[in-house]
């Protein structure tokens, strides 16, 4: 079949997903071409943001059969208002159909205008075909597993996505093969120090650590008691404990946080903890709001 794939590209940056994608496209035969002479239109989201450039594709391309898949996918109520087609889970399935056909019967497929029972998403992956691809012209990305072996409450990650891990000596030839290649896993002792890591706060505090990298953190609850229910279980004296080896060491720090259930007076709580020589530029709070998801 003849694939069009559709995405925002930011300067020479483009997500290793939509590298996968084409991948799979070409090594199960199909021909990746323009929107006009294509079969189908291939759209991979992460956020339910999206919508809107889905929408988009939609009024650009009004008699196109429309595919959308990817992490937010499981919203496909809603992209479902603009797409034929919603893939559930991985793609490697979806892709080694050969006609539209074989792509409306998978169990993993809404399909506009079809009642299914039920959509079981697709879990399938083909580890051995995974590409190393570049997602700049410099910085390499290699698929090192998928899910997340933690089950936080909050978090779409681990739930939709059982956690899968590549073989190890697969992982260990790629690094080999290309030394500055950067391994997509949420298991952070499995993947070597590089400058941008995500690693639990609670390993943060005693691992090696590489000197002026850039480690992701998940604060996620600004009070005790919503990070025991929701699944991360650090006390503020950690949080703080954490902070300060940062500044020690020297790394930088990016603080993950969610809006939407502590208030602003239980933020002021936990970061008037921290000593006020941090207000340096080496730690950066991003805030996410968890509302929006969800309806």
């Amino acid at each position: 079949m003849k694939y069009a794939v559709l995405y925002n590209m930011v300067g020479d940056i483009v997500e290793y997903t939509i590298s996968v994608i084409k991948h799979l496209m070409i090594y199960n035969g199909h021909e990746i071409t323009t929107p006009d002479d294509a079969d189908i239109l291939a759209i991979s989201i992460c956020d339910v943001t999206q919508i809107k450039f889905v929408e988009r594709v939609r009024k650009l391309y009004p008699d196109k059969k429309l595919l959308v898949g990817g992490h937010a996918a499981i919203y496909y109520k809603l992209f479902g208002i603009f797409a034929d087609y919603v893939n559930l889970g991985q793609g490697f399935e979806v892709f080694e159909c050969q006609t539209i056909e074989e792509i409306e019967n998978l169990p993993s497929v809404w399909v506009r205008g079809v009642e299914k029972p039920v959509l079981i998403p697709s879990t399938k992956i083909d580890w051995s075909i995974v590409p190393v691809a570049n997602v700049t012209r410099k910085q390499k990305y290699y698929w090192g597993a998928v899910g997340c072996k933690n089950k936080c409450k909050f978090c779409l990650t681990s739930w939709a996505n059982p956690h899968q891990k590549n073989d190890v000596h697969r992982v260990k030839q790629v690094l080999k093969q290309y030394p500055n290649c950067t391994i997509v896993s949420n298991d952070s002792e499995d993947v070597p120090p590089r400058m941008t890591q995500s690693i639990m706060l609670k390993d943060f505090l005693v691992r090696p650590l590489k000197k002026h990298a850039v480690y992701r953190i998940g604060v996620e609850f600004a009070t005790e008691t919503n990070r025991r229910r929701y699944g991360k279980p650090f006390s503020d004296d950690m949080f703080v404990q954490a902070v300060d080896r940062a500044y020690d060491e020297p790394v930088r720090l990016k603080l993950f946080c969610i809006s939407g259930i502590d208030g602003y007076d239980d933020w002021d709580a936990l970061f008037s903890q921290l000593h006020p020589h941090y207000q340096t530029g080496n730690i950066e709070v991003k805030f996410t709001n968890i509302s929006y998801e969800m309806f």
